[in-house]
This record gives C-alpha cells, sequence and structure tokens, in this order.
C-alpha cells in the first residue's frame, strides 16, 4: 500500500531579507535561485572594454545582465605592466646582443630569443589563463584555459556574504584591483577576480545584484506567507 505523505512548508516568521536568507539551507537558496532563474539562451557577452567604452553605471551594467546578458572579465593589460615593461627590456636586450654578437657567433639571435619569448608567454599565460563570468545570480571563475586541465568553481550571489577589493601599492598606482568573494559556507574567500580594471565598480555591482536577489526572496516569502 503506497502512502503519501503531504509536506508542509514551514512558515516564514523572519521579517527581513536577511533574517530570510539566513534561514534558508544552502540547498534551498541554490534551488530556489536556479528554478527562479531562466535559462540564458544566445546571450551577448558584455567585456570590461565594452563597458568602459560605453560608461555604464553599475545599474545600467546590471539591467543588461538581468536582459539575457552575460558579463565575462579577464586580467586587465594594466595589471600586467610590470611584466610588460620587462618584455620590452628583454626584447632590447635580445637585440642589442645579436647586434654585438652576431659576426663572432652566427645564429646566436636564436637562442637569446628565449628569453623575450619565455617573458611573452608567460605574460600571455597570466592574462588568457583565467576569466570571470556573472550572470544574473552567479559568478563563475574558469581557471587553466591554457592548461591540460580546466577548473570551475562557481558561487550564488546570493551566498556572498563578503565583498571585498585588495590592492596593492603597484595596484593603486595603475587602478586595478582585486576582489576576494566569501560566502556563507566559508569565513574564508572562496572566488578572488584578480588583476580588474576598476574593482570598486565590479565589486558595486556584486552587491547590487544581490540586493536585487534578497528584494525577489523577500517578496516571495511575504507572498507565500500571506497565502
Amino acid at each position: 500500500m503506497n502512502e503519501t505523505q503531504k509536506i508542509e512548508k514551514p512558515e516564514v516568521t523572519a521579517k527581513t531579507e536577511d533574517e530570510i536568507i539566513k534561514n534558508m539551507s544552502y540547498e534551498q537558496i541554490s534551488k530556489s535561485v536556479s528554478e527562479e532563474t531562466p535559462t540564458v539562451t544566445n546571450a551577448k557577452i558584455l567585456t570590461g572594454w565594452s563597458v568602459s567604452s560605453a560608461a555604464m553605471t553599475p545599474q545600467q551594467l546590471i539591467d543588461k545582465i538581468k536582459n539575457n546578458h552575460i558579463l565575462v572579465l579577464r586580467r586587465c593589460w594594466w595589471s600586467e605592466l610590470p611584466r610588460i615593461l620587462l618584455l620590452v627590456i628583454s626584447v632590447i636586450l635580445w637585440l642589442w646582443l645579436s647586434i654585438q654578437y652576431l659576426a663572432m657567433i652566427p645564429f646566436i639571435f636564436l637562442p637569446l630569443a628565449l628569453m623575450p619569448l619565455t617573458v611573452l608567454a608567460a605574460l600571455l599565460h597570466r592574462r588568457y589563463n583565467r576569466k570571470y563570468v556573472f550572470n544574473a545570480d552567479s559568478i563563475l571563475v574558469i581557471h587553466g584555459l591554457l592548461g591540460i586541465k580546466t577548473t570551475r568553481v562557481s558561487s550564488k550571489i546570493l551566498l556572498i556574504k563578503g565583498v571585498e577589493v585588495k590592492k596593492t601599492l603597484i595596484q593603486r598606482i595603475l587602478g586595478v584591483g582585486d576582489i576576494l568573494l566569501s560566502t556563507v559556507m566559508f569565513d574564508q574567500p572562496e572566488l578572488s577576480l584578480a588583476g580588474l580594471a576598476n574593482p570598486h565598480f565590479y565589486a558595486t555591482v556584486v552587491r547590487l545584484l544581490q540586493e536585487d536577489l534578497k528584494a525577489h526572496h523577500l517578496s516571495k516569502s511575504n507572498t507565500e506567507t500571506n497565502i
């Protein structure tokens, strides 16, 4: 004999959005967000360059993300300025040594070329090996794009409890920085968005996206309570 158990929804007593999120488990939040967020198909890609060139405000960027757009960020070139300078110096040194000793040692420019090529490979690896993907409900860090193994680490925006912008002295001069994200599951930062131009702008985007999601869940919880 089959028995059907009726599962009643617990009464929501929280009155604020933070209390409601706090009372929800990780599984409840993840399931709720995935059910309510429409699947993005044929989404348009936004980059840091397109955002800055259009002089978007954080709210304008959020409106686009919520309207079938995906934001994809990488380390900006300015964050790699020390390595770019090292590349320029190594190229100049390579040319100078090649000219000086070419008559004495034929084809010496070939082994000497390994120096600037190594610096260039390291620069391109840091620039293109990792990217950060934002959509309306989550942030995805993809690492290892130029390696054998690709690692994907994601977090629901609703689960993020800490957004910290970290800058070294050189990063402050160059106008770049890192965004560290921690969630309700761990105290230490879980996601690191390194080498971003205008990091405070994107930190504000994360906070505003989170506020929108919290407001949505608050409205939904109040509606269920009234029913």
